[in-house]
């Protein structure tokens, strides 16, 4: 069974690192979840001459490949925030030390096609 599959043009990607080194692959935005950053969505667009659809790859899946720093506090909403996380398009790191912080760190991680340190994820 394949790490993940396009829903579009059914392209198939073995494992996280398939998946991480596709040049195709572009992430476009995240949808997140202040209350649970755990639940949030990245989405990423498949921009190959076959296909331009998205995937939505789930947050918490990120945090069993990418060991990073969690913080218990909020800052969605309050004057310490940048206003990163409530735009979708947004995918710029920060450097709040805030709950979603380890969500946006993942992004750069994807983003800069930085492999994982452990085992590749479940499907998502």
């Amino acid at each position: 069974m394949p790490f993940k599959t396009c829903p579009y043009c059914k392209t198939e990607w073995t494992d996280f690192v398939d998946f991480l080194e596709d040049k195709d692959l572009i992430v476009t935005g995240y949808h997140a979840i202040p209350e649970k950053p755990e639940d949030g969505i990245i989405v990423l667009q498949h921009d190959c001459p076959t296909c331009g659809g998205s995937i939505g790859i789930r947050v918490k899946k990120l945090a069993d490949v990418y060991d990073l720093t969690r913080f218990d506090e909020s800052l969605f909403g309050t004057n310490k925030c940048n206003n990163h996380c409530p735009t979708f398009g947004d995918i710029e790191a920060c450097d709040n030390d805030c709950s979603m912080r380890w969500v946006r760190d993942a992004l750069q991680m994807m983003r800069n096609r930085v492999p994982s340190p452990g085992p590749s994820p479940a499907n998502y």
